[in-house]
C-alpha cells in the first residue's frame, strides 16, 4: 500500500510539473484534473491504474498497462515478487521443501541405471530447483534458466525414448530375456540377439576346453535349457543351468587360455554368438558394456556359488566316510551334526550322501539332529 501511494504521488507530481493532466501524445494520468475532466471510461481506467499500482506493478502505475491488452514478462515477474513478499513465510517454507526435495532427487540419480528413470529423476530434480528459485524474493537467474533448459532437454529425450516401439522378440528370446531382464533392457537385448543364433548341443559336447588358447573365432554361449559341467584338472567343480554364460572370461580378462573344461550334461539348448561380433558391438555401441558386464558378473557369481556348494558337499562326504566307519565311538554323532551345520548341508543332502556311501549302509546317522539332542 505504501509503495502504491508513493507511486501515485510521484505520478501526480510529474504531471503537475508538465503543466496539465497529461501530454497529448502520452497515456492518461491518474491525477485530480484527469478525474474531473475525463469521461466514465477514462475515470475507470484511472481507478484501475491506482489499484494496480497498489499491487506493486510499477509499469502499470506509470500508465503503460492502459495501452497493453496482456501482461509482459516484467509484469508477470513483478506479480510473482509481490505474491512472494505478501506470503513470505509460507513461500519460504515451500521453497525450502522444493530445494531439499530437488537435491535429494539429484542424489538418487547416482543409484539409477535405467535411462528412462534417469530422465525422470533429472526432470524432477531440476524442476524442483526452478520452483525453489521462483519462490525466493530475488531469483538467481543463472541457476533457474540453466535448470529450466536442462528440464526441457530431458523432457524431449524422454519423449523420444517413450516413442520408440519395443522390438519384437520370439518366444525363445523372450524366455531368455526374462532371465536377464535385471541386467539388460529389451532394446539392448535385441541388439545382442541379432548377432547370433540358438542351437542344440548333444550330451558330452565340448563348450570350452581347459588349456586351449582363445582366439577371435571363439563363441559366447548363453544356456537356455539343460545343464553343463565345469571341470578343472579332470574333476567336476560346478554345474551350470539356464541363464549361465560360457566363454565370458575371454571378454573380461586378458587370460589367453581357457581355465576350465565345460561340457554338456545331456542335451543342452543355448544361444551362440561369435566373440568377434560381441567385440565389434562394444566398439560401435559403448553403452552395451555396462549391461554385458552385469550379465557376466551375475554368471561368475553363480559359478562361484556352485563351486562352493560342491566343495562343501565333497568335504561333508569325506566326513561321513570316516564317521560311518567309527560310529560306535562316543561323540561321533555330535561331531557329524556339527560338521553338517558348518558346511551348510541340508538333511535331504545328508540322506542322499548316506545312500551313496557303502560305509554308511547300516545308516548310523539316520537322524543327526536327534543324535545331537541326546
Amino acid at each position: 500500500k505504501a509503495l502504491g501511494a508513493m507511486l501515485a504521488f510521484e505520478t501526480q507530481q510529474s504531471v503537475e510539473k508538465e503543466g496539465g493532466c497529461g501530454r497529448a501524445d502520452g497515456p492518461p494520468r491518474p491525477c485530480p484534473c484527469a478525474m474531473s475532466a475525463a469521461g466514465p471510461d477514462q475515470r475507470m481506467a484511472a481507478v484501475d491504474v491506482d489499484v494496480v499500482a497498489g499491487r506493486g506493478l510499477a509499469s502499470w502505475a506509470a500508465g503503460e498497462g492502459a495501452k497493453k491488452k496482456g501482461f509482459s514478462f516484467a509484469d508477470v515477474m513483478s506479480l510473482r515478487e509481490n505474491l512472494v513478499m505478501r506470503n513470505h513465510e509460507k513461500a519460504s517454507q515451500i521453497g525450502l521443501l522444493f530445494g531439499h526435495a530437488g537435491y535429494f532427487m539429484g542424489l538418487l540419480e547416482y543409484g539409477v541405471t535405467d535411462i528412462i528413470l534417469l530422465r525422470v529423476f533429472a526432470i524432477g530434480c531440476c524442476g524442483l530447483v526452478v520452483g525453489f528459485q521462483l519462490l525466493q524474493p530475488r531469483v538467481q537467474w543463472v541457476s533457474a534458466v540453466w535448470c529450466g533448459i536442462y528440464v526441457a532437454v530431458n523432457v524431449v529425450q524422454l519423449a523420444l525414448l517413450l516413442g520408440v516401439t519395443p522390438p519384437s522378440l520370439s518366444w525363445e528370446e523372450e524366455d531368455l530375456h526374462a532371465r536377464l531382464a535385471h541386467q539388460i533392457t529389451a532394446v539392448q537385448f535385441h541388439s545382442l540377439m541379432a548377432l547370433g543364433e540358438f542351437c542344440w548341443l548333444v550330451d558330452g559336447a565340448m563348450m570350452a576346453e581347459e588349456g586351449t588358447d582363445r582366439d577371435s573365432e571363439g563363441r559366447l554361449l548363453v544356456l537356455t535349457d539343460g545343464l553343463c559341467r565345469v571341470a578343472i584338472g579332470g574333476e567336476v567343480v560346478a554345474e551350470l543351468g539356464p541363464g549361465s554364460v560360457v566363454g565370458e572370461i575371454g571378454l573380461v580378462t586378458s587370460t589367453p587360455a581357457s581355465c576350465a573344461t565345460v561340457s554338456a550334461a545331456g542335451s543342452v539348448r543355448c544361444f551362440s554368438v561369435p566373440v568377434r561380433s560381441v567385440v565389434q558391438l562394444l566398439e560401435e555401441q559403448p553403452e552395451m558394456k555396462r549391461p554385458l558386464e552385469r550379465i557376466f558378473a551375475s554368471s561368475l557369481a553363480a559359478k562361484v556359488r556352485s563351486m562352493n556348494e560342491r566343495v562343501h558337499r565333497r568335504n561333508y562326504r569325506a566326513v561321513l566316510e570316516v564317521a560311518c566307519s567309527v560310529d560306535g565311538h562316543e561323540g561321533i554323532s555330535g561331531a557329524v551334526e556339527e560338521s553338517r551345520r558348518r558346511h551348510g548341508i541340508s538333511y535331504e543332502l545328508h540322506e542322499e550322501l548316506m545312500d551313496e556311501l557303502s560305509q554308511c549302509v547300516h545308516r548310523p546317522f539316520r537322524r543327526p539332529h536327534a543324535a545331537s539332542v541326546e
